[in-house]
């Protein structure tokens, strides 16, 4: 299942930014799911990144692509794939897990 979307970047910590959208895209994805996957109350969070590689600078005012794919989950951990494009090209990839947790 994936999704995709563009944001600009105003912000200074480029290198913050980036991945932190990318991760949230997941969120807005993994919200998309019907009812009873994720319980209510309850909240995904990121609990590992793995193979990250950063390609390219992200730099404000650069208009970022993002596309995220989820690959799978297990009970409550959803295994997903991020990719952010500036102009066409990668800048970032990783794969990273979210687990729900509850709000307190």
């Amino acid at each position: 299942m994936p999704a995709a979307g563009e944001i600009e970047i105003a912000v200074k910590a480029w290198w913050v930014s980036r991945s932190m959208a990318a991760m949230q895209a997941g969120g807005v994805l993994l919200a998309k799911f019907p009812a009873g996957q994720i319980p209510d109350g309850h909240v995904p969070v990121v609990t590992r990144i793995n193979n990250v590689k950063f390609r390219r600078m992200v730099r404000p005012g650069d208009t970022l692509e993002i596309e995220v794919e989820l690959e799978g989950n297990v009970a409550n951990a959803f295994f997903l794939n991020a990719k952010v494009l500036v102009g066409g090209k990668i800048a970032v990839q990783f794969d990273y897990t979210c687990a729900t947790a509850e709000v307190p």
